[in-house]
């Protein structure tokens, strides 16, 4: 039976020996041995300590203060607690990005609120921003790594302070474009951001994410629901991703090896025919060679019949799922000889049958 959503094919792909599927970062770890009494150390430490120094670490990562913040074990947990937050509010008419990873999607959906696809132009935005009761943006975006222009932001902003719209902005690849700055934070409008350190440093999804927002109540209100669904973030975790970004410099390491693997990518697949569709990201959405006889679905299993789990893209359209049907998505924060390996073996196996599989590998 075909995996349904992305998260399910990114579990799947865990086993796959080239595993270029999920999109959080899986560099060899940065700390090589923790201290022998680590527990008892954090024992020693308040909750609060601790948390406060893993904010103050990341806030100086990101060049951005963070004041006040509700912090949960991983990003869809951040997001579930906002949708609910959303429809708990009467906020029900959400405008959300297409494409957009469809776990955004399904957790709107579950929450009951009423999604309007936006897409990747910058009127569309500033229309949702004047209509919608809330606007998800993911900047940059993921799969395409798009970001609008500080010009069109302005205006989405302005749109949205005058509408009463709410602006959620996802920004969990924001690392990667570190030109975005502060926004929506240093706008007028009411806003909600989502940050996370899962795609940027390697800790064995030892990770946190946190909820900002402008209105005190709302952020309140988010507390809320997030005591309804976890006690607290781990003081290991919280631990081990401070570390990871005293270590690495910020998001330097993971940028380096990125751009490293990008240029791989290039080198080796763009001249057997696959076109990059994607703007700067971790991740690059690719266009199939034409001459493949195959959509992105049935050539995504067949790389993982053969060891190397990639995304489809049809599930990245979550209202349109045939506008991805000749694109995969393959995440690039890998070491790089995994990365070499995983590219010349897409080549091979792309070259290898002319363009031609045999059903029987698509299974």
């Amino acid at each position: 039976m075909a995996l349904s959503t992305l998260t399910a094919i990114e579990a799947s792909g865990l086993d796959r020996p080239i595993n270029l599927a999920d999109g959080h970062a899986k560099l060899r770890p940065a700390a090589r041995h923790l201290p022998g009494d680590l527990l008892h150390q954090l024992d020693r430490r308040s909750q609060v300590e601790i948390e406060s120094k893993f904010l103050r670490t990341y806030g100086a990562a990101a060049n951005e203060a963070v004041p006040d913040a509700v912090l949960f074990p991983s990003a869809s947990l951040a997001i579930d607690a906002v949708a609910k937050h959303l429809h708990q509010s009467g906020r029900l008419q959400v405008g959300l990005l297409e494409p957009a990873f469809d776990n955004l999607a399904l957790l709107l959906r579950r929450a009951a609120l009423d999604i309007k696809p936006v897409d990747e132009a910058e009127e569309d935005l500033v229309e949702a921003a004047a209509h919608c009761d809330a606007l998800v943006l993911i900047l940059p975006n993921n799969p395409t790594g798009w970001v609008p222009s500080q010009a069109a932001l302005s205006r989405v902003a302005a749109a949205a302070d005058k509408s009463g719209c709410l602006i959620v902005c996802d920004r969990t690849f924001r690392f990667f474009r570190p030109g975005l700055g502060a926004w929506p934070r240093e706008t007028a409008c009411d806003w909600i951001t989502i940050d996370d350190t899962g795609k940027t440093w390697s800790t064995l999804e030892c990770k946190t994410s946190f909820v900002m927002a402008s209105n005190p109540s709302a952020l309140s209100q988010v507390k809320e629901i997030a005591q309804e669904i976890t006690l607290n973030v781990s003081k290991v975790a919280l631990y081990i991703a401070t570390d990871a970004i005293e270590r690495e410099n910020g998001a330097a390491r993971v940028r380096s090896v990125v751009l490293h693997n990008r240029r791989e990518l290039s080198r080796t697949l763009l001249p057997i025919g696959y076109r990059l569709s994607s703007q700067s990201l971790s991740v690059a959405l690719l266009e199939l060679p034409s001459d493949l006889p195959f959509g992105a679905a049935e050539f995504s299993h067949f790389l993982a019949v053969n060891g190397i789990a990639v995304l489809p893209g049809p599930q990245f359209y979550w209202y349109e799922p045939q506008r991805g049907h000749s694109q995969i998505r393959i995440a690039m924060a890998r070491p790089p000889s995994l990365f070499r390996a995983g590219m010349a073996r897409i080549c091979a196996l792309t070259l290898g049958r002319g363009g031609r599989f045999e059903s029987q590998a698509m299974g």
